[in-house]
């Protein structure tokens, strides 16, 4: 009887010794789990700083009447691209980020092309409320894109693109927005010529 004591009180002691280490292992865990978000929040807070720096390339180019325009057959991207809302000057960090390695900088010093764009968007119609009920507008997103030589504030390129239609159903007075081209005019950048 003694016997099945000692070993029970053994196996507990086990079972406190192996809570314990799992314990510690996940605490040590959680603070590499949390030192690695952290380390990934700071990178990612570091990198939007950098393309907001890319406003002294912009601010003079989205000023009226601050360039020329020479329209060619044949556009090609000069150097390492900015690309910004046309109206704000805004470079917006998520469409910066899904421009090729190649094109994207954080150097205002490397910059030879200038994309700006300015969205809008366009009324195609009614949606359809369903069960009799009136629907919102609905609209289609566009880009009015430049392609701007930096060195001579010169536009070399006007292309417009426009996204797909909306989905017409909608809710009582919903108005309702099709997809955003962004990676439609995403595509239209990388497929251009560099020189």
């Amino acid at each position: 009887m003694r016997e099945g004591i000692g070993r029970d009180v053994r196996c507990r002691g086990f079972v406190k010794i192996a809570c314990l280490v799992c314990v510690v292992l996940g605490l040590g865990i959680l603070a590499l789990a949390t030192k690695t978000v952290v380390g990934a929040v700071q990178a990612h807070a570091a990198e939007v700083q950098a393309v907001d720096g890319l406003s002294v390339v912009v601010d003079p180019l989205i000023a009226e009447d601050a360039l020329t325009e020479a329209i060619t057959d044949e556009p090609a991207l000069l150097g390492r691209i900015v690309l910004a809302d046309r109206e704000t000057g805004v470079v917006e960090h998520d469409l910066w980020s899904q421009l090729p390695d190649e094109l994207r900088t954080v150097n205002p010093d490397e910059v030879r092309t200038a994309v700006l764009y300015r969205r809008w968007q366009m009324s195609v119609g009614t949606a359809g409320g369903g069960d009799g009920m009136d629907g919102g507008t609905a609209f289609r997103i566009a880009y009015d894109v430049v392609i701007v030589r930096v060195d001579t504030r010169t536009i070399i390129a006007r292309h417009t693109i426009v996204g797909d239609e909306p989905a017409m159903h909608a809710g009582f007075n919903a108005d309702v927005w099709g997809p955003d081209p962004w990676a439609d005019m995403i595509a239209w950048i990388d497929g251009l010529p560099r020189r």
